[in-house]
Formats: C-alpha cells, structure tokens, sequence
C-alpha cells in the first residue's frame, strides 16, 4: 500500500504545472521570510507586486493570471543565492502528506540542500522547522555604529527586529546575527589567493556567536570601556597567540590589536547590490521590451 501511495504522489508532483511549481515554491519561501513585505524587501521588489504572483492577479493586458516568469525566478534565485532552477524543482510529498523540499536540482547530480537537509550519522534527514529557520530569516539591516551598539547589546533586539531596514540570507546563522551596510571602500582584504575589495554600500552579515578564527574578517570595537569605536578588519593570530588585525590593508600590515579592543562578530557573507531596492521598484514597468534596445542599421 505505501508502494501505491508513493506512485501516486510522484505522479501528482508530475501532473503540476510549471507555474503550480513555481507559486508553491514562493508560498515556502515567503513563510520562510514571516511575510510577504519582508521577501519584496529581500529581492528588490513592490509588495504590490509580490502579492500579484501570490493570487495570480490578472493581467490588464493579457488576461491571464500573473505567475513567475523564467527570468524573474533566475533572477531572485540569484539574488537569495538559491541554487539555479529552485523555483522550478517539485516539492516531495512524503507518505504523511508532508512538503518536502526536492535536493534534486535537475543537473544531473543529487547535491545536500543545506536550507533542507541535514546529516547525522552520515545520511541526509529532513530537517525540522527549527533547523530550517537557521538558514533563511530576516534581521536587522544597520549602519556600522549601531551594529557594533547592537552586538554589544546596547540596542534592543526585539525592537530592532521590528523596525528599521531588513536583509535576509541563506548562510546559516543565529538569531542573534545582523547586516551592516558600509557607508565607504576603504577596506581592502588580501589574501593568497586574491584581492577582495568591500566597497561602499555593500553588506555584511556579521555573527556574533562565533568563536574568531585565524584569516577571519571581523567587526572590531575599539576603546571597548569609552567611545566604542567600530572597524572591520582581518584577523591574524600571533605567534604568541594574541590577536593581530589590519584594516584596510595599511602599509604597516598586521598590527596587535589594541587594549580595551573587543571583537564583536565575524563577517560570514558580503552581500552587493549594483542598485538599491527603492530605485529597482521606482524604475521597474511591466510594459518594457528587451527589443526596445535593439540597434537597427543606420
């Protein structure tokens, strides 16, 4: 009998359209997100306009009910660093009726989805609701002094969930982490491998419930008993332990970190946004062609 009922919700996954795909995908991410403000937010998009996919608005020109295009999920895949074609993989139906999320991203290979699997024992399980929330929430989004006031717990945070802007990641996280948007370029990071520029208006997501680790970029306080003041830099340790820091790549290199200095956070993701939210959402028109660009012969 499970045999049967396995068959039979395979084939009702295969029955659904792209589009019932796609819209059941958006409902699960939206949950994820606690709304459908906070997930526009994240993408750069009108909740008007979120809310026209979630009730598949009809189109005034069309008439036909408005759903995810095939650009617009690449695009927000790429935004939310989704892997590729997520809004078009069906959701399992366990034997319980239960949603699953599929780890079978159609490119051949069966990759850990780290948003829905975990491993214990060395096999992937489901995760639960609270493992899952790890990986996909939103949190305060701050300037560079009141993140490092909100590390210390100087703010609080119940109200700096509710208000002001918001950023959201996949990175596994706690609750306790926070964006900081950077108001200039003036951190340079080098490492062997490469030059990494974190330039004006690009975000961090910092964590504060990690231990620092050698070669980490971190959100520093400085004259930690007065001013509190904030910097980021990379953090080396010492050979004789301690800790040694360089921002922004000085000509002195790696300086030991100074007395009444706290390390307040460890920056796991840098996220960059080539325009802001507001502007995409003011600039954005349903009625606009790609051909409109095409050059013609003179």
């Amino acid at each position: 009998m499970a045999k049967i009922q396995s068959v039979i919700n395979l084939e009702t996954v295969n029955m659904k359209t792209i589009e019932e795909i796609r819209a059941e995908r958006l409902d699960l991410i939206i949950k994820q997100l606690g709304s459908q403000s906070n997930f526009a937010e994240a993408i750069g998009k009108s909740p008007s306009q979120v809310s026209q996919w979630v009730n598949s608005s009809l189109d005034s020109k069309s008439g036909k009910p408005r759903s995810l295009s095939s650009s617009t999920a690449r695009k927000i895949e790429k935004i939310l660093k989704l892997p590729n074609a997520w809004f078009d993989t069906p959701i399992n139906v366990d034997n319980s009726g239960t949603m699953q999320l599929s780890n079978n991203y159609g490119n051949g290979h069966q990759s850990n989805n780290q948003y829905s699997m975990y491993s214990q024992g060395g096999e992937s399980q489901p995760a639960t609701p609270a493992q899952q929330d790890q990986f996909l929430k939103v949190m305060p989004l701050l300037d560079i002094s009141d993140g490092l006031q909100y590390a210390l717990g100087n703010l609080p945070q119940d109200e700096m969930q509710r208000a002001g802007d918001k950023i959201a990641t996949f990175v596994s996280h706690s609750d306790k982490s926070f964006g900081i948007k950077m108001a200039d370029d003036s951190m340079t990071i080098q490492n062997a491998a490469d030059d990494e520029t974190i330039f004006k208006g690009d975000i961090l997501i910092i964590e504060p419930m990690m231990e620092p680790r050698d070669n980490d970029i971190v959100l520093v306080c400085l004259d930690y008993s007065t001013r509190q003041r904030p910097i980021i830099a990379r953090l080396q340790f010492g050979i004789s332990g301690g800790y040694m820091i360089n921002q922004a790549n000085r000509s002195a290199g790696y300086i030991p970190m100074p007395d009444d200095a706290v390390i307040c956070g460890v920056v796991i993701e840098i996220k960059r946004r080539i325009i802001e939210p507001d502007i995409v959402r003011s600039r954005h028109d349903d009625g606009w062609q790609i051909l409109n660009t095409l050059q013609k012969a003179v």
